[in-house]
């Protein structure tokens, strides 16, 4: 055997830290007061007697004020002084005014309820289509007294959604349809500065979307790298140092994967407009989500954000997954079981944004959630064609102040878009930046955002054989 000489000293050895390092160092995980309490999204007391009609009005009774307000100061330079009509069924033929209400999108390939019955009777379902536009459609808008069909070369430029309150300027034609000029939304109230820091060190947060932990045994290394990541067990010093800047994990929906019920169970328990049932799901699967929270939440303050496919109601807005399902990390206060929609005071989900594309010819999703921002409302398409709780008394998805930071999750790419918008009466432009979370379980993406200057990071992990 030949003997090879070292040529390193006495003090010298592969695994010595780097002497630029104090070995006594310690970093400490940066902190920030982030207010996460969602009780306008909480549902108490579940009562499913009232009738959706009554979320319509209520949305209406709502916005009506802020969108009068708007469209009174857009309008009030137009030379004729159009006047606000207050019922629709009052416009006059040839006179030029502006009408509120809710706008309705008749499409004829829209599912309805008999596809509902078909499904009960076992019978074969319209294939399913990514797009329910067709030549056929109509746009309406209707208030407490009627309806009144929307004409007009600015219906096919606008992007227009059922559920949406807007005023209109126009006059009704000859054929009794509002001949559309201009379109007006909700008033918000001003959006608050983002806060001052002096500091450099600024805070980021994490997101990561889809999951999507599955009961079948497969091994996926991403998933320990994401961990040892986020808890700055892997990479150099320096790269600990920048990871000590995450504040905090927000999970955007999709922990677990879809729960895949048999048509016999299925028939059995009758899950119509219910979410998975918990009981279905693999120990196996909340285990490993268990485990995952652990250790992720014993270093940093951690938001569960229930998706689709995770075990709790499907209707908007969706309540917090019950932490008892996590044996050990309920027991952490690090972790956050919130609701769907989400506001933080410094972040909906998959499930509007894509229903909402289904009724559009927008090709991206980025400028579909710009057109939300611009409606002031999370999920207008609810309860049409999207689940949601019959509110009788509040809306609680409507949009009064734009935020500086809109996510969406479960998306198939990640894509961010600055969307810049006038506040009511200020004529500086209030900012808010759109990103869409795609699936970690396809992508390996998570998406690092700094909260005092909405900049943004992505950061993919890989498998190599």
């Amino acid at each position: 055997m030949l003997g090879v000489e070292s040529s390193m000293t006495a003090d010298e050895s592969l695994l010595t830290r780097p002497k630029d390092v104090n070995d006594n160092q310690q970093l400490f995980r940066i902190q920030t007061d982030i207010n996460t309490d969602n009780t306008q999204f909480s549902i108490k007391g579940l009562n499913y007697a009232s009738q959706y009609a009554s979320l319509y009005f209520v949305r209406l009774n709502l916005l009506r004020p802020r969108v009068l307000a708007a469209a009174q100061k857009r309008w009030s330079t137009v030379s004729s002084l159009p006047q606000h009509v207050p019922r629709v069924v009052d416009v006059q033929t040839g006179v030029l005014c502006y009408i509120i209400g809710t706008v309705f999108l008749d499409m004829s390939e829209k599912p309805n309820i008999l596809d509902e019955v078909s499904r009960e009777e076992w019978t074969a379902l319209p294939t399913p289509k990514n797009k329910y536009v067709s030549e056929k459609d109509a746009v309406l808008l209707e208030d407490e007294s009627g309806r009144i069909v929307l004409t007009g070369d600015i219906i096919k430029t606008t992007v227009f959604m059922t559920g949406v309150i807007a005023a209109l300027l126009g006059s009704e034609n000859q054929e009794g349809e509002f001949q559309v000029l201009d379109v007006c939304y909700a008033a918000f109230d001003p959006q608050p500065p983002l806060p001052i820091s002096t500091d450099s060190d600024h805070p980021w947060i994490a997101l990561v979307s889809g999951l999507n932990f599955e009961g079948d045994g497969q091994y996926d290394m991403r998933y320990e790298l994401l961990r040892d990541f986020l808890t700055g067990e892997s990479g150099t010093f320096q790269d600990q140092l920048k990871i000590s800047h995450i504040s905090r994990l927000v999970i955007c929906g999709n922990t677990m994967a879809q729960l895949h019920v048999s048509a016999e169970t299925l028939q059995k328990a009758k899950l119509k407009f219910h979410g998975p049932d918990p009981n279905e799901y693999n120990e196996w699967v909340v285990d490993t989500v268990d485990q995952f929270l652990v250790s992720v939440g014993q270093s940093m303050p951690v938001d569960v954000v229930p998706g689709a496919t995770d075990p709790t109601t499907s209707f908007l807005p969706q309540q917090p997954i019950h932490s008892s399902i996590f044996h050990s990390a309920c027991n952490l206060t690090s972790l956050s079981m919130v609701t769907n929609p989400y506001t933080a005071t410094v972040g909906g989900t998959r499930q509007s944004l894509d229903d909402m594309y289904k009724m559009t010819n927008v090709a991206e999703g980025v400028d579909l959630a710009s057109e939300v921002l611009k409606w002031g409302h999370v999920a207008p398409t609810a309860p049409d064609t999207l689940p949601c709780y019959p509110f009788s008394q509040n809306d609680p998805m409507v949009i009064t102040v734009r935020p500086h930071l809109y996510i969406i999750g479960n998306q198939t790419k990640f894509d961010t878009k600055v969307i810049e918008l006038c506040g009511d009466g200020e004529p500086t432009l209030e900012t808010t930046r759109v990103i869409l979370v795609p699936s970690f379980s396809n992508t390996g993406t998570v998406v690092l955002v700094n909260l005092a200057t909405l900049d943004y990071k992505t950061v993919e992990f890989g498998t190599c054989i």
